[in-house]
């Protein structure tokens, strides 16, 4: 286990950035969910696990810089062992900076073995005005294994009138069990081209969030479906909706105008849907950060 390293920038005087990656395994030992491997090159980092009740790790990601920058490449591998169950999340919003130069580029991969859980909750992506960023997800299920994950985007610094000011964000999503697809999602977003605040996008809200659920261990989809559905419609200021995927799972996506109406829904849905797909773990975890206005 490795404690880190300093920050690797690039030595090519043509190339702006830094390359941080971080490397994670979990196994199990006795009852417990423990971090067996540990390895980072700033700017990513992560805290020491907390260990829960129920023997699962809750752990924080982090980058200790405060935001990402145009040009920097991040890679996040993450190994969840046979029968594990980590709650991973970060301290805070992920903020990205103006650039004039390349998009920032996150990569996070996620393998869970059988019959590990996985829940991956970060908060918020806040782009600054003029950044550029290009995001990837990639989940690989085995079987027995369960999945909960999270995508939360905000407007941009609302309280510097940076609504929908950012040049680019790219997302791709992709959740597979073995070789076959379960959920595949991307957006390309460019403001200035193709405003998202027209009709049928996302009008006059701020935030969006998905949420999706993934899991071979149980078919009770369609009540889960009708209950995440009912929280969307006791909020009157959140807009959402949960759909069945053909695989066994379901992604709901909801927008608000306020970031604590969206964190308070998403907490409120992942409490939900965890308590289907994996009810003998603790009732919850700590409470998500409250995300700071977009400013």
């Amino acid at each position: 286990m490795s404690n880190g390293s300093a920050a690797n920038c690039c030595l090519r005087p043509e190339r702006v950035g830094r390359d941080g990656s971080l490397s994670l395994r979990f196994g199990r030992r006795a009852s417990n969910t423990v971090m067996t491997g540990c390895r980072f090159e700033l700017p990513l980092q992560v805290l020491a696990p907390i260990q829960q009740p129920d023997g699962s790790a809750y752990v924080l990601l982090l980058n200790p810089t405060g935001g990402v920058l145009g040009g920097d490449r991040l890679s996040t591998l993450i190994d969840l062992g046979p029968d594990t169950h980590a709650c991973l999340s970060t301290p805070s919003a992920t903020r990205v900076y103006r650039t004039a130069g390349p998009a920032a580029i996150l990569d996070t991969r996620i393998r869970v073995g059988p019959g590990a859980v996985l829940e991956y909750v970060p908060d918020l992506v806040i782009p600054h005005g003029g950044s550029a960023l290009n995001q990837k997800l990639a989940i690989e299920l085995q079987p027995g294994s369960v999945a909960l994950f999270a995508d939360g985007l905000a407007a941009g610094r609302l309280a510097h009138g940076e609504r929908w000011s950012f040049r680019e964000m790219v997302s791709h999503t992709v959740v597979t069990r073995g070789a076959k697809p379960l959920f595949i999602d991307r957006f390309f977003l460019r403001p200035l081209q193709i405003h998202p605040g027209r009709l049928n996008l996302m009008e006059d809200y701020n935030y969006l969030f998905t949420f999706g659920v993934f899991t071979d261990r149980t078919t009770e989809w369609e009540e889960l479906r009708k209950r995440v559905d009912s929280i969307f419609s006791a909020c009157p200021h959140v807009r959402g909706g949960a759909h069945l995927l053909a695989s066994g799972g379901i992604i709901s996506r909801f927008l608000g105008q306020s970031a604590i109406e969206v964190r308070d829904t998403l907490q409120e849905v992942w409490q939900t849907a965890r308590k289907v797909v994996c009810p003998s773990g603790i009732a919850e975890y700590p409470r998500l950060a409250v995300a700071a206005p977009a400013n």
